[in-house]
C-alpha cells in the first residue's frame, strides 16, 4: 500500500506532457477562428505577443500565403527560438508554393485539407521537419518539369500579359524587332500554347508571375484598349474667299477678253 502510494505521489510530481504551442496569425479570421477550434484539444494555442511580429514562444505559426516573408523576417530579426511558419492558402499554383518557401515557410497545406492533414503537418514541423500536402506536392513537381522561362523570357511574358506589341517589347527592353520575334516564340514553345491569348492564360494558371505583376499587366492592358492610337486628323477644308462689295467690284482692274486684246494689237 505505502508503495502505491508512493509511486502515485512520484508520478503526479512528474512534469506534465510538453504541448507544442501554436499561434494562428492567419489573415482569414474566419479560416482563424476554425483553426483554433480544431487545433485547441491538441495544441497549446497562444495569443499574438505584444511585441508584434516576435513569437519565440511559439513552436509553429500559421499564416497565408503573404505571411510567410513578414515571420521569415522575424527570425531574421534575432528570435532565439524562431517558430517555424505553415502556410495554409487556397493558391496551390506551384510557382506560388515555391515562392512560399523561398520566402520562409517550412509547410504548406490547401485551405480544402482535412483537418487531420493540418494537424499531422503541425506535428511535422514542431519535430523539425517540412510537410506539404498531396496537391502542392503535385504542383512543385509538375513546376519542375516545365521548361524554365530566363529573366529576359519572363520580362518579354509580363509585357505580353500587359497587351504590348512585339514592337513596343523591343522599345521598352531597348532589343531589337527580331529579337523579341525569337522571344516569343520561346516563350510561346516553352508553355505549349500557339497564341499570346493562351500564353497569358497559362502564367495565370501556373502563376509564373507574381499576382502584383499580373495585376500592373492587366491595368495596362485596360489602359491600352481603353485608349486606343490617335487617328491622324483630317485636313480642315479652305475656305472660300469673301466676295467683294460691288464699289470694291467697280474699281478693280477687269482682264480684258482676248477678242479686245487682238483688236487693240492690230
Amino acid at each position: 500500500m505505502n508503495a502505491a502510494r508512493s509511486a502515485l505521489a512520484r508520478d503526479s510530481a512528474l512534469p506534465a506532457l510538453h504541448r507544442s504551442r501554436v499561434l494562428i496569425a492567419h489573415a482569414s479570421p474566419l479560416l482563424a477562428a476554425g483553426l483554433q477550434a480544431a487545433l485547441a484539444p491538441e495544441f497549446e494555442l497562444i495569443d499574438t505577443p505584444p511585441a508584434g511580429l516576435c513569437a519565440s514562444a511559439a513552436d509553429v505559426v500559421i499564416v497565408d500565403e503573404h505571411g510567410a516573408a513578414d515571420w521569415s523576417a522575424a527570425r531574421c530579426a534575432g528570435a532565439a527560438q524562431a517558430p517555424r511558419c505553415l502556410v495554409v492558402s487556397r493558391d496551390l499554383r506551384g510557382a506560388s508554393v515555391r515562392r512560399a518557401l523561398e520566402r520562409g515557410a517550412h509547410g504548406y497545406v490547401g485551405m480544402d485539407s482535412a483537418l487531420a492533414d493540418i494537424a499531422h503537418a503541425v506535428h511535422s514541423l514542431c519535430q523539425g521537419r517540412r510537410y506539404l500536402c498531396a496537391t502542392a506536392s503535385l504542383h512543385i513537381a509538375d513546376s519542375f518539369a516545365d521548361d524554365a522561362l530566363t529573366p529576359r523570357e519572363l520580362e518579354v511574358l509580363e509585357l505580353i500579359c500587359a497587351g504590348l506589341c512585339n514592337k513596343s517589347i523591343g522599345l521598352r527592353l531597348g532589343i531589337a524587332l527580331g529579337t523579341v520575334k525569337a522571344h516569343v516564340r520561346t516563350v510561346l514553345a516553352k508553355l505549349g500554347v500557339a497564341s499570346r491569348t493562351q500564353a497569358i492564360a497559362t502564367a495565370q494558371r501556373r502563376g509564373l508571375l507574381p499576382d502584383d505583376e499580373l495585376a500592373e499587366a492587366a491595368q495596362g492592358a485596360d489602359a491600352a484598349a481603353a485608349d486606343p492610337a490617335p487617328r491622324p486628323r483630317a485636313r480642315p477644308a479652305k475656305p472660300p474667299g469673301r466676295p467683294l462689295s460691288p464699289s470694291a467690284a467697280s474699281a478693280a482692274p477687269r482682264r480684258p477678253s482676248p477678242a479686245c486684246a487682238r483688236a487693240s494689237a492690230r
